[in-house]
């Protein structure tokens, strides 16, 4: 993540988000503040360290006042910015960690309701960050909090981004926010400007207008307004206070419930590290992506045995919120199906960096990935196992082949049965780990059977697993690579002859050349036909350098 190299001893800056309204200040210090120009812009200097206090109270309503439910809730911010050398974006690591909900009240119907989470109070929660930060742009993160939250807080917070030139009270711009839940525009306008006890404070007000969109505007939710007053300090060009209201609703008429959220948030620790504080942050910040990385392929018995040491080690760490909320979500004795969900994650996510790496050819990529399968394979073999009986092909498909990178005797046959899964996805995921495993215990029947299937797709997996699994001298070659063959003169699709192919590039011996004279003969498809050729100058090569007898 970052590197501990010395780091410049510059003024840092960092974007909070709090408000509160502008202290009243003399006449003779607060006109000259207000008769001035001002280049608004976020520091982007190493080693500053901001902490917030983010306090949250979400009020929902029923029509007519006849059900009212409300929570408070308290956040820590923590905002480390790192500067990566003059010419490199600053890096801003944020942690939001949020505590239960203090309190909570209803009235109505659904007195003894279990409110905050229909209103999606967090229970506890945690979210870590990197970023890149510049003068002009600072990026925010919000709380895991439902969707629509995170939309109204992402209006109310994400102002950092300024405009040219230089602003005067009464000046005003906008800001666009297309974020994941948000789509509208920010008007913002500097109201005032003051000094106080040697510093410059800015008021600037903010409107947001738009819409909720993507999850956000799941279950019809629709925005309203929002709202804010932040108090802005000019000189270190950081966020003092903010203020803020946002509004939305659910439904129309006598079904209609309206949210109204309260956001308050203020300056609670501003600091520029040492050097080696510094550097100790880097240690700590590193040691944890290492964490996340072993959690992220399905190392979670490492991940758990990290998490703890990591705690001994750094008792007191900032980012202690984020390991103890990583220990919650890989205890054991958690609910299974949450275990579950998590796990068939990991699966997706080290899926798509395998076929990335093979996509792009990358040797070094394809190696790192197949070892962090193998990683998950041998670590996490029992849940793989049970997943290969969850209903959705997708799961059964990720389960099959991450099980080809075990080293357990029984892994091949496990796989095997699985090119007999009543899903053709399912099938050509057991094929095509059979073909990456490349285990010379594959039953030539069970690949026999695939180049025969009703589908196209498991068809051509099969004749790479045919290829990669198959020795040359087996018995079963000659009845496997002549129905390789009449795949490639007879299948209808394009890429299962491609396939086959490709397949023959590997098996062909002279004996197979009239045969794939006549299969190019009558090949329509250029790729394939030049696949075919390629294929038949190498056996003639072959054949002029060793002639028979």
């Amino acid at each position: 993540m970052f590197r501990n190299a010395p780091m410049s001893r510059s003024h840092v800056r960092m974007i909070g988000l709090l408000s509160s309204t502008l202290a009243v200040a003399t006449a003779s210090a607060a006109e000259p503040a207000r008769g001035r120009a001002y280049r608004l812009r976020n520091d982007t200097s190493d080693r500053r360290l901001t902490v917030y206090r983010i306090d949250r109270t979400l009020r929902r309503g029923s029509a007519g006042g006849r059900d009212q439910v409300s929570y408070m809730q308290a956040s820590e911010w923590i905002r480390l910015q790192l500067a990566q050398g003059e010419r490199s974006p600053a890096r801003l690591v944020q942690l939001v960690s949020d505590r239960a909900p203090d309190s909570h009240r209803a009235r109505g119907p659904n007195d003894d309701a279990d409110d905050p989470p229909i209103l999606s109070a967090s229970a506890g929660s945690a979210r870590i960050a990197t970023d890149e930060w510049s003068a002009r742009d600072a990026p925010v993160t919000v709380p895991l909090v439902d969707a629509a939250q995170q939309a109204a807080l992402t209006a109310l917070l994400d102002f950092a981004h300024w405009p040219d030139g230089a602003r005067r009270v009464g000046d005003q711009w906008e800001n666009q926010l297309e974020s994941t839940g948000f789509d509208g525009v920010q008007r913002l306008t500097l109201r005032d400007a003051a000094r106080r006890d040697d510093r410059t404070l800015l008021m600037i007000e903010l409107s947001a207008v738009g819409r909720f969109v993507g999850e956000a505007a799941g279950g019809g939710a629709t925005f309203d307004s929002a709202d804010a007053r932040t108090v802005w300090h000019f000189g270190r060009n950081t966020l003092d206070s903010l203020s803020g209201r946002a509004a939305w609703h659910k439904g129309d008429g006598g079904d209609r419930q309206d949210f109204e959220l309260l956001v308050e948030a203020r300056l609670v620790r501003h600091e520029v590290l040492s050097i080696d504080a510094a550097n100790e942050q880097i240690d700590q910040l590193n040691e944890l992506g290492e964490i996340l990385r072993n959690r992220r392929v399905g190392r979670t018995v490492d991940a758990r045995a990290a998490c703890q040491a990591y705690l001994d080690k750094w008792p007191r760490s900032l980012w202690r919120p984020a390991l103890e909320h990583l220990l919650a979500e890989i205890d054991p004795s958690r609910h299974p199906s949450l275990i579950e969900a998590e796990f068939r994650m990991q699966l997706a996510s080290v899926l798509r960096d395998w076929r990335s790496a093979q996509d792009s050819g990358d040797r070094q990529a394809i190696d790192r990935t197949r070892a962090a399968l193998q990683q998950v394979a041998l670590g996490s073999r029992d849940q793989l196992l049970g997943l290969l009986e969850h209903p959705g092909e997708s799961t059964r498909s990720a389960a099959v082949f991450v099980l080809a990178f075990g080293d357990h005797d029984d892994d091949v046959d496990v796989l095997q049965r699985r090119t007999r899964d009543e899903s053709p996805k399912v099938r050509v995921w057991a094929l095509y780990g059979l073909a990456a495993r490349r285990s010379p215990r594959t039953d030539p029947a069970v690949l026999a059977a695939a180049l025969s299937d009703e589908d196209a797709g498991v068809r051509a997996r099969a004749c790479e697993a045919v290829t990669a699994c198959v020795p040359r001298n087996s018995a079963a070659m000659p009845r496997l690579k002549d129905r390789v063959l009449t795949i490639l003169r007879e299948d209808g699709r394009d890429s299962t002859r491609l396939a086959a192919a490709s397949a023959m590039e590997a098996l062909a011996t002279a004996d197979d050349a009239p045969r794939l004279r006549r299969c190019l003969k009558a090949e329509p498809n250029r790729s394939v036909r030049a696949r075919i050729e390629r294929t038949l100058a190498r056996v003639e090569a072959r054949s002029a350098t060793n002639p028979p007898g």
